[in-house]
């Protein structure tokens, strides 16, 4: 069985949502489910866990799994700030063409 778990979160961060995300994957990949683990290439919010380069040691992850980085329009978030529409909908738009291509490749169930 082929999953695609889309998660809008920065990892590795300190708050406890990537660490769910994180181990779901992991409990999916025991169970002999091929995963791909999808997350926005944003910049790190957290500078002291920027320099994290094995995150599977971070989150304690034995079962490891793909983790694809969709393209995310930094340069939205400075410009506009003010109107969070007018930021969200090319970053969806942006988001959903992406998840599309990729769901016509892998063919996820």
């Amino acid at each position: 069985m082929r999953l695609t778990y889309i998660a809008k979160a920065i990892i590795p961060n300190e708050v406890t949502h990537p660490y769910q995300i994180m181990k779901m994957c992991e409990a999916f990949a025991n169970n002999r489910v091929e995963i791909d683990l999808i997350l926005p290439s944003k910049p790190q919010a957290n500078k002291k866990l920027k320099g994290t380069k094995n995150i599977w040691h971070y989150y304690g992850i034995k079962n490891r799994f793909k983790i694809r980085k969709m393209p995310y329009l930094i340069w939205i978030d400075s410009y506009i700030t003010k109107r969070y529409f007018l930021r969200f909908l090319p970053q969806i738009t942006l988001f959903t063409t992406f998840f599309i291509f990729h769901s016509l490749i892998k063919n996820p169930e």
